[in-house]
């Protein structure tokens, strides 16, 4: 599995699980209700799953879909 940092236009950041890394666009798509309150994708970034759980909150990070 891995790990992807997605960043909004307003700067929030969230991750997210997949098989590959999305393009922006397939991750406009895949997290549309955060776009919602967040703008756009702007940026997508492979990371490793200790920065995950250093940076995000992974508590139900079992439950996370993941990005095909």
């Amino acid at each position: 599995m891995k790990y992807f940092e997605v960043e909004f236009t307003n700067g929030y950041s969230i991750c997210c699980k997949g098989v590959r890394v999305p393009s922006i666009e397939e991750a406009d798509v895949f997290f549309a209700a955060d776009a919602k309150e967040n703008g756009m994708v702007v940026l997508v970034l492979e990371t490793d799953l200790d920065d995950a759980i250093k940076f995000f909150d992974t508590e139900n990070i079992d439950s996370w879909p993941v990005f095909n």
